[in-house]
């Protein structure tokens, strides 16, 4: 019997090893249709921002969001609202816990297909 459920999982442990699903489904969190390329360069500066580790100046951020495409007059609502990703103390910005937890959630989506990026 024991040797009957190792094998089972073997074959489960092989199947998700080769395609990445579960039954066919999603090995993570999948963005709204339309709004992959959105979520997914939300995704990649936060991961940046984690991997300084987590807090840097507000310039370095500037300059950070500028490199993935983001214009400095809106990443005002990265620091605004209840679900704010960063916070800032004087020059010092960090990410929130919220930042932390849209890192983890959006990771499997997206760290594979950006070669670890930010990781």
């Amino acid at each position: 019997m024991i040797h009957d459920a190792r094998a089972l999982l073997d074959r489960i442990e092989a199947r998700l090893d080769r395609d990445g699903t579960a039954g066919g489904l999603p090995a993570g969190p999948l963005p709204p249709a339309g709004e992959e390329e959105s979520y997914r360069r939300r995704w990649s500066l936060l991961a940046d921002v984690e991997a300084r580790p987590g807090r840097l100046s507000a310039e370095e951020f500037r300059e950070l969001a500028q490199a993935h495409d983001y214009d400095p007059r809106g990443i005002g609502g990265f620091f605004s609202g209840a679900n704010a990703t960063m916070s800032r103390d004087g020059d010092v910005v960090e990410l929130t816990p919220q930042g932390r937890r849209e890192i983890q959630y959006w990771g499997p989506a997206f760290r594979d297909a950006a070669g670890d990026a930010g990781a």
